[in-house]
């Protein structure tokens, strides 16, 4: 990752504690970041800003994120732009089934991350998070 120029991650997700834990995490690891608390803004967010990658909740209200992602890939100007989609579902195989039907590139379980956040305790200096479990390869 270039010190000058680190990619950007749109974070999408409606519940405030776990999109304040993904960005923090994605922060810690150089990467900027960009939030929406909503589909809809995300698709204006990623209109004006160029995004490296998106990081999206499943469920949220409105707009959910299979929705988000389809849309993201139906238009040629955000095709290319890779999409993990994030669920605190117990049915990790049918979020993660769903995804990749709408689009996504992978998926990830929402409790992971808090086992990541809670191991890593108040040395958030130390944490040791594999990057190629939470971004396509080359982030």
């Amino acid at each position: 990752m270039s010190a000058q120029h680190p990619p950007t991650v749109l974070v999408v997700n409606d519940d405030p504690k776990m999109l304040e834990l993904l960005v923090d995490l994605l922060t810690e690891e150089g990467y900027k970041t960009v939030s929406a608390a909503e589909g809809a803004k995300a698709l204006q967010l990623i209109q004006v800003v160029k995004i490296d990658t998106v990081i999206c909740d499943v469920v949220m209200p409105g707009m959910d994120g299979l929705e988000v992602s389809r849309k993201l890939k139906e238009d040629p100007q955000t095709a290319n732009v890779p999409i993990l989609l994030v669920s605190a579902l117990q049915s990790q195989d049918e979020a993660a089934l769903k995804g990749l039907e709408s689009g996504a590139e992978g998926h990830l379980q929402a409790e992971r991350l808090r086992r990541i956040r809670r191991r890593a305790g108040t040395h958030s200096q130390n944490l040791q998070w594999p990057r190629q479990d939470i971004l396509p390869r080359g982030l």
